[in-house]
């Protein structure tokens, strides 16, 4: 199942599913939005298939706005 899903949508899949699940949640903490991985890459020169970061922690910086928190890679997006 991809780690995107909420407890109650693994819900909804374990319900209507024939088969037991087992779930585990592990590994690390994505601190950017989900897909963004190809871009991390290309902005911080660095692969995302490496150490297991899409967006390295040194590259991600946060920016309080009248919208709320938004997230700055590399200080370009």
């Amino acid at each position: 199942l991809p780690r995107v899903l909420s407890l109650d949508q693994v819900r909804g899949v374990a319900k209507h599913s024939p088969v037991e699940l087992e779930v585990f949640a592990f590994g690390s903490l994505c601190i950017m939005a989900e897909g963004r991985c190809y871009l991390s890459s290309y902005l911080t020169d660095e692969s995302p298939n490496t150490r297991g970061a899409c967006s390295p922690a040194k590259a991600v910086r946060w920016q309080e706005t009248s919208q709320g928190l938004e997230s700055r890679l590399n200080e370009v997006l």
